[in-house]
C-alpha cells in the first residue's frame, strides 16, 4: 500500500525480539506509512515514550515485569488517549474485557497467518484516524473557546426551541457590558436576563434572524444595572441538519460613541448656523473641516479643501504669518485666541482682507492636535478705513 498520507509511528512491545521482528515486516508490507520501534519489555516501551508518544502503541499481554494491561495502566496516566492495542496470545474474555475497562482501543488475539497482520495494519490505521481527527475536533473546539472568551466585543450563544429562546454561553466582555452575572444570564430567556421590556427589544431580532435564515444587525437602547445604554448587535443563526436550533449575538457598547456623534452633530448645526467661515487644520497643517460659509468665501468646493493646506488659499508671505501666530498660542504664555489681518486669494475674483480668529484644539495628552479659527470679510470696513483716511488728509 503506498500513501501520501501523515506517517504512523507504532511502537510494538513484546518480549519475544523475533516476533517483534515477523511483526514490523509484515506490517511495513500492508502500510508503508507505518515507522515502526520495538521494545522487548513494558519498562524499555516507557523509556521510549518519554520524549515523544507514538500515534499508536501495540502491546503483548503476557510479559515479565510488567504484563500489558498493568503497562496500559502506565500509558495512560500521562497519555489517556494515545491508541492502545492489545495483540496477544493469551486469549480469553477476561483478559478481553480487562483490557477494554483499562481503556485499551482494540484487542487482537495472535494467530498464525498473513490475514491476522493485515487486520492488525487496518485496526492501527482506523485508530490513528479517530485519534487524530478527534486531536484536530478537540484543538478546533479550544481555539473557538478561546477566541469566544477573550473577544473584544459581547457574545451570546442561545438555543432555540419551542419554547423560544434561551442564552446557553456568554463570554466575560458580555457579563461587563449587560451588567449581571454569568448565572443571571446563562439558563435564562432574554426576559429573565434582560428584564421583560429590555427581553422584548430583543426576540424580535431574533425571531427576523430566523424568518431569513441570515444574520440580522440592530440597535437596542436597553435599561441594564449599568444604566442606559446603546447596544450595536449582530445576531446570526447557527443551522444544523437545515434547522436552526442555536443563535449568536455579538454587540458592543456605542453609548458613549453616540454620546459623542450627537455633540458633534450639534456643534456643525450651531457652526453651519454662523456668518463666518470656519475651518479645522489639523496637527499636520491640512484642512479637516469647513463649513458652507468658508466654502463660499474661497470658492473652492469642500472635497478640494479638505486635506489640502492653507496655502490653497494663501501665498507664502500669509501663510508664514498665520503660523507665527500659532507660534504665540503654543508658547507657555500665550493667549487662548488670537485675531489678525490675513488676505485670502479666492479661486476666482479680487483677494479679500479678512480677520483670522484663531484658537488651539484641546490637546490629546501632551499631543497637539490642531486649530480652529473663523474668517470675517473686512473689505468694506478696510475700504471705509482707506476712505475716511483720505478725507481727513483731503
Amino acid at each position: 500500500m503506498t500513501s501520501t498520507q501523515a506517517p504512523i509511528r507504532v511502537l510494538h512491545v513484546d518480549d519475544d525480539p523475533s516476533f517483534t521482528d515477523l511483526t514490523v515486516e509484515f506490517l511495513k508490507r500492508e502500510n508503508d506509512r507505518f515507522i515502526i520501534e520495538t521494545a522487548n519489555s513494558a519498562d524499555e516501551g516507557l523509556q521510549r515514550i518519554t520524549d515523544r508518544p507514538p500515534d499508536c502503541i501495540v502491546s503483548d499481554y503476557d510479559m515479565p515485569g510488567m504484563n500489558g494491561i498493568e503497562f496500559l495502566e502506565a500509558i495512560r496516566d500521562d497519555h489517556p488517549e494515545v491508541p492502545f492495542i492489545l495483540f496477544t496470545g493469551k486469549g480469553s474474555e477476561e483478559v478481553a474485557s480487562d483490557a477494554l475497562s483499562t481503556g485499551a482501543t482494540d484487542y487482537i488475539q495472535k494467530q498464525s497467518g498473513a490475514e491476522r497482520y493485515e487486520l492488525l495494519a487496518n485496526r492501527i490505521e482506523n485508530a490513528v484516524e479517530q485519534y487524530r481527527s478527534e486531536q484536530r475536533l478537540r484543538e478546533t473546539r479550544e481555539e473557538y473557546a478561546a477566541v469566544f472568551e477573550n473577544a473584544q466585543n459581547g457574545l451570546l450563544l442561545i438555543r432555540v426551541d419551542d419554547n423560544g429562546f434561551r442564552y446557553q454561553r456568554c463570554n466575560p466582555r458580555a457579563v461587563e457590558l449587560i451588567g449581571r452575572d454569568e448565572g443571571d444570564i446563562v439558563g435564562n430567556t432574554p426576559e429573565e436576563a434582560l428584564g421583560s421590556e429590555n427581553g422584548t427589544k430583543v426576540v424580535g431580532a431574533y425571531r427576523k434572524c430566523i424568518e431569513q435564515r441570515a444574520p440580522v444587525a440592530y440597535t437596542v437602547t436597553l435599561d441594564l444595572p449599568v444604566g442606559e445604554v446603546i447596544q450595536q448587535c449582530e445576531v446570526s443563526p447557527v443551522a444544523s441538519d437545515g434547522d436552526i436550533e442555536q443563535l449568536v449575538v455579538e454587540f458592543r457598547d456605542v453609548t458613549e460613541q453616540r454620546q459623542h456623534q450627537r455633540e458633534l452633530e450639534e456643534y456643525e448645526t450651531i457652526i453651519e448656523a454662523l456668518n463666518d467661515a470656519v475651518y479645522v487644520v489639523d496637527a499636520e497643517g491640512q484642512f479637516t473641516f469647513v463649513n458652507d460659509e468658508f466654502v463660499e468665501l474661497v470658492g473652492y468646493d469642500r472635497e478640494t479643501i479638505l486635506g489640502n493646506t492653507p496655502s490653497l488659499i494663501k501665498d507664502e508671505t500669509a501663510v508664514q504669518r498665520a503660523e507665527r501666530q500659532l507660534g504665540r498660542l503654543l508658547s507657555s504664555d500665550g493667549p487662548e485666541a488670537i485675531a489678525f489681518e490675513v488676505t485670502v486669494h479666492p479661486r476666482d475674483g479680487d483677494p479679500i482682507v479678512c480677520e483670522d480668529h484663531m484658537g488651539v484644539l484641546p490637546y490629546d495628552g501632551d499631543e497637539f492636535t490642531g486649530s480652529v479659527g473663523t474668517l470675517q470679510d473686512i473689505t468694506d470696513r478696510e475700504e471705509s478705513n482707506t476712505e475716511s483716511n483720505h478725507t481727513i488728509g483731503g
